[in-house]
């Protein structure tokens, strides 16, 4: 089954850069069709040009693309067949791409695909260079090896701009469900894409909105091993506002089960300000240099490390900010809600970065008495456990017990009466603030390392 995943998710990789891709730019169709290969290359995909013949009203050309895998790169030739004139249902151009399997990908997902094309796209090109594109891939319900498969198809549509720099669109997955007989199960339904995005001019990062949605997510084999995610949903977005740039995401759904928990809309929402356009930048650019070169990932990773190190003091120049916010969730104690402010307010031309003194902060907490009871003990009982194994120390559970809850009640103790936890509406809440190296939890000063020595739960 390992060959036939492998090579299915290659045809679905496949599919997002073609219809991610600017193909076809009004004006002399071949050029265009070179020209936005080349184009696509630098987005980091591994894709050349095989033939193109060239009629009176049409064309036909053959595309390679290799994608890699964790055993050996899989190669997949697409089909093209452009009409472009004279009047091609009032378009400059219309394309119809098809996916063209090898032997060995045909005989895998033959079962799958039961002579249908596994991926068909239709694009249209207007006279003014703008495209569209509709993507099919097909449906599936049956047996895969030893797994029992539905698979619910994709579909998408993208609309890109002449010249690429503005893309919108949306793709859809109706439902995924695999049973395997050794229990790793899978459960999804409704997933899907939509997006808005715009490359600035004379810059490689996009700019935007999208939006993942899942429906459905459930994962595992019985129910005490199955999590299991409902209403997801993230939204990322980024704006450029003269060099600056700031990022948004926010994760959210409307229950989750895991590992002995439930919790009823968890979220958090994640903000990045201030960040400087040209490093933003070279990190994209780079990253897409070494995509588009097949670069090794680990060295591509050093490499783009060093970089970024090299660019610390460019970006610590634009005092950049790191939010957390709307982190929480509802659970059987409770809500637990916190945030989280840092901003770097060091000075251009100082000795260097001091995290002591260069950084501030906020944080505030609050969460239910009994759930932070709860997690002291889980901590508690840990600790003990560990120590008793290594000493090759000997209890009763009874005795366990009692040890737990003394250390459980000293920590609380120790935490209230340093003022690091508040009462408050049957709720512990805490507002802690970072600034000039002083540290100060609910207005009073406190050493630096207190919270850990205390024994909160970090």
């Amino acid at each position: 089954m390992r060959k036939t995943v492998v090579i299915a998710g290659g045809v679905l990789a496949l599919a997002v850069g073609v219809v991610g891709g600017s193909y076809y730019v009004g004006g002399k169709i071949e050029d265009d069709f070179r020209t936005g290969v080349e184009r696509i290359r630098g987005a980091g995909f591994d894709v050349r040009v095989l033939d193109y013949r060239r009629g009176v009203f049409g064309a036909e050309a053959e595309t390679l693309w290799t994608l890699p895998s964790e055993e050996e790169p899989l190669s997949f030739t697409l089909a093209h067949a452009v009409s472009h004139g004279p009047l091609p249902a009032g378009k400059a151009a219309e394309i119809r791409t098809t996916l063209q399997l090898d032997d060995e990908a045909s005989q895998a997902l033959a079962p799958l695909l039961q002579g249908r094309q596994p991926l068909e796209i239709l694009s249209k090109v207007s006279w003014g260079g703008d495209h569209s594109h509709t993507l099919n891939v097909v449906d599936y319900r049956g047996p895969v090896e030893e797994s029992e498969v539905v698979w619910g198809g994709m579909q998408g549509t993208v609309d890109v701009t002449a010249g690429g720099k503005v893309t919108r669109g949306s793709l859809s997955l109706p439902v995924l469900t695999v049973r395997d007989p050794a229990g790793k199960n899978v459960d999804l339904q409704k997933a899907s894409i939509t997006f808005d995005t715009t490359q600035p001019q004379n810059y490689h990062f996009w700019t935007g909105e999208a939006l993942f949605a899942i429906e459905r997510l459930a994962v595992g084999g019985t129910p005490e091993q199955t999590v299991e995610i409902e209403g997801l949903g993230l939204t990322s977005s980024t704006a450029l506002e003269g060099d600056l740039v700031s990022t948004t995401i926010e994760i959210k759904a409307n229950h989750f089960s895991g590992g002995g928990e439930v919790l009823q809309a968890p979220g958090v929402t994640l903000s990045l300000q201030r960040l400087d356009a040209g490093v933003l930048d070279a990190a994209s650019r780079m990253a897409q240099e070494g995509a588009a070169a097949g670069e090794d990932i680990q060295a591509h990773n050093q490499r783009l490390l060093t970089a970024m190190i090299s660019q610390l003091p460019a970006l610590l120049a634009r005092s950049p900010v790191v939010e957390i916010k709307n982190l929480g969730a509802t659970l059987p104690e409770g809500v637990v809600k916190a945030d989280l402010r840092l901003a770097y307010v060091g000075k251009p031309g100082g000795l260097g970065f001091n995290p002591l003194v260069d950084v501030e902060g906020q944080a505030n907490l609050a969460l239910p008495q009994p759930l932070l009871e709860r997690v002291l003990s889980v901590r508690a009982r840990q600790e003990l456990e560990n120590y008793m194994e290594v000493m090759d120390l000997g209890a009763s559970e009874e005795e366990i017990a009692d040890a737990v809850d003394e250390t459980v009640r000293t920590r609380v103790e120790a935490l209230t009466a340093q003022g690091v936890l508040v009462p408050k509406d049957g709720q512990w809440v805490s507002a802690l603030e970072y600034k000039g190296g002083v540290l100060s939890i609910n207005g009073n000063q406190t050493a630096l390392g207190a919270l850990g020595a205390m024994g909160l739960p970090l």
